[in-house]
């Protein structure tokens, strides 16, 4: 098992509370969604597919549909951030 300490990790709770976000990836076969991009990056990179990411500017626990492999989310609280292929 591996252990990350990031920046996320070190942002406060308050901050957490006051400008909540967090990653969100997904390919053809998997999907992941963490505070940390590393742990993003690091599982979907394992996975051997091309994947997209997005970071989704709502809490953690934030309930949200999926639609073709996109967060269903208000058009300002998400950012489109690449697409790796592999």
């Amino acid at each position: 098992m591996r252990y990350y300490y990031t920046w996320a990790d070190a942002r406060s709770e308050e901050a957490k509370e006051e400008d909540p976000f967090h990653f969100y990836a997904s390919s053809v076969a998997t999907w992941i969604v963490r505070e940390s991009i590393e742990e993003v990056l690091d599982f979907m990179k394992t996975e051997g597919l091309t994947f997209s990411v997005f970071k989704v500017k709502l809490p953690l626990d934030a309930l949200y549909e999926i639609n073709y492999y996109i967060p269903k989310v208000k058009d300002d609280d998400l950012e489109y951030l690449g697409t790796w292929e592999i």
